[in-house]
């Protein structure tokens, strides 16, 4: 409906502009020869720039994201390995995951 309204107003600009201009011709001496041009013309706001700019860097991200492997094969060899080490039953492992936790939850002891 917005489109309509907006079509429609355009048109009548045009036909308005059109018929001044006709008038104008009409009244100089060279009416054949001498015509005035009319162009148009558009600007953007500025929310419509930022919307631009962010799906413009949403599509970098999606292009980045797509690029990556899906499986993480490094990190899975990683923690294979730490699982077979044990160090995930480790005193050093527990003592770390507790400090994180305390620090992620902003516990102060």
């Amino acid at each position: 409906m917005i489109l309509e309204q907006i079509k429609s107003t355009i048109a009548a600009d045009y036909r308005k502009n059109d018929t001044t201009l006709r008038k104008q011709d009409e009244k100089s001496d060279n009416f054949a020869v001498k015509r005035t041009v009319v162009k148009d013309s558009a600007s953007l706001s500025s929310e419509a720039r930022e919307a631009g700019a962010s799906a413009a860097a949403l599509r970098v991200l999606a292009q980045r994201v797509e690029a990556q492997p899906e499986v993480r094969q490094d990190r899975i060899e990683a923690t294979r390995q730490r699982v077979e080490s044990g160090y995930y039953n480790s005193e050093e492992f527990a003592s770390n995951l507790a400090d994180r936790l305390i620090s992620d939850l902003g516990i102060k002891s």
